[in-house]
């Protein structure tokens, strides 16, 4: 009997070791009124800054944006897996707004580098060049994704395919004949669906 139990306890251990611990998704919560010095994440302690949170959250993990304004560029840091996408999203129906003003580290509201991506329900505003820049990367869908006052939407640059759109509303371009919604560099390799 005390064999067996050390082989069960053996193979448990040579399966974690070689596959490594389950992956446990999470819902973590930012607000212009959270902390990332105090704040865990949580919807009662929330962290203050996209950023910070978006270099903390893994695949399966859903970042929710509370209502109010985040004057800040965001950079993607990971991607997520075939079946363990990362979203960020607005809460509920709050109303979310990733503001370019008075931001000087950046002129695109969002680089987007890293795959199995969801985007959900919030504004993109006030940027000198795109709402996103799309590079080289696979499997992002956009939702309900509102960009305006911008000098183009969603700018895809590189190898992106698997790209969806779904109820996205692209407003106000200050570009001219240069402003645009959806763009794809020529030297992209686009495969995308609207919905």
């Amino acid at each position: 009997m005390k064999s067996a139990s050390a082989s069960s306890l053996f193979m448990i251990l040579a399966s974690l070791l070689l596959w490594g611990p389950p992956v446990i998704a999470s819902d973590y919560f930012v607000s212009p009124s959270g902390s990332d010095t105090t704040g865990n994440g949580t919807v009662g302690n929330p962290w203050r800054t996209i950023q910070f949170a978006i270099d903390r959250v893994f695949p399966g993990d859903v970042l929710y944006l509370r209502g109010g304004v985040y004057n800040e560029q965001l950079i993607t840091v990971r991607s997520g897996t075939t079946g363990s996408y990362i979203t960020i999203s607005t809460y509920g129906d709050e109303s979310s707004f990733i503001d370019g003003t008075g931001v000087t580290s950046g002129n695109n509201g969002a680089i987007i580098t890293h795959s199995y991506l969801r985007f959900r329900g919030f504004t993109i505003r006030n940027w000198l060049h795109n709402a996103m820049e799309i590079l080289n990367c696979q499997f992002i869908e956009l939702k309900r994704v509102h960009a305006t006052s911008v000098m183009g939407g969603f700018h895809l640059t590189g190898a992106v395919h698997d790209f969806v759109v779904d109820s996205c509303v692209m407003s106000e371009y200050y570009g001219g004949d240069g402003g645009t919604g959806l763009t794809q560099h020529r030297t992209a390799a686009c495969r995308f669906t609207t919905v």
